[in-house]
């Protein structure tokens, strides 16, 4: 659990610098591939990285807007890479403008269950 903005803010920092690097490696063509025959594809995957930001932030308040609800996957490599930037640059922005440490210490209900220490659940 994070106790201040600041640890958050490094720690999402790291966090957001490794989703780059694997998204880096990604190819347009490497998009429709498939982990498994039932699991979802390599793009289906880095895509639910980025929608999962503001779908997941909302619920604490956050509305980050950066990202349309239900924008399909794009076909392109270098849009889920700038859709992953935008939306983790305004997450952070808004953490630092709307959040204090105390804010940290919040009850939040996320998806049914009320816990302390919303930020790591990003993680």
């Amino acid at each position: 659990m994070f106790t201040k903005i600041e640890h958050f803010e490094k720690a999402y920092q790291n966090l957001v610098s490794g989703t780059m690097n694997v998204l880096n490696a990604l190819t347009d063509q490497a998009l429709s591939q498939s982990v498994t025959d039932d699991h979802r594809t390599l793009g289906r995957m880095a895509w639910h990285n980025v929608t999962t930001i503001p779908e997941m932030m909302n619920h604490t308040g956050l509305k980050i807007k950066a990202l349309e609800p239900n924008a399909p996957m794009p076909d392109k490599v270098a849009k889920i890479k700038s859709a992953y930037k935008a939306v983790t640059d305004e997450l952070l922005h808004q953490v630092k403008a709307s959040w204090d440490d105390k804010a940290l210490m919040d009850d939040l209900d996320m998806y049914g269950e009320n816990g302390k220490g919303v930020l790591p659940c990003i993680f």
